[in-house]
């Protein structure tokens, strides 16, 4: 496994646990998972075995949502 692949499931639940630490609101964390769903799933269809940059990026440009949106999305991805 390179530094730019890593395996989803892990990449999500540090993300998602470093945002309760935070103190993200519930809401916000349903969006972060709503989405990381989304990403898991076109994981799943590609065949990949691990996030990468690209996977990520081909999933926020097949999103239609609002700027706002978009752009927390985007950090969401990255």
């Amino acid at each position: 496994m390179t530094k730019d692949n890593y395996p989803f499931n892990e990449l999500q639940e540090n993300v998602l646990s470093q945002l309760r630490t935070l103190g993200y609101n519930e809401s916000s964390l349903n969006n972060y998972s709503r989405l990381y769903r989304r990403v898991q799933i076109h994981i799943t269809e590609h065949g990949a075995e691990a996030y990468t940059k690209e996977l990520g990026q081909e999933v926020l440009s097949s999103t239609v949502v609002s700027k706002s949106t978009y752009s927390a999305y985007s950090c969401a991805i990255r």
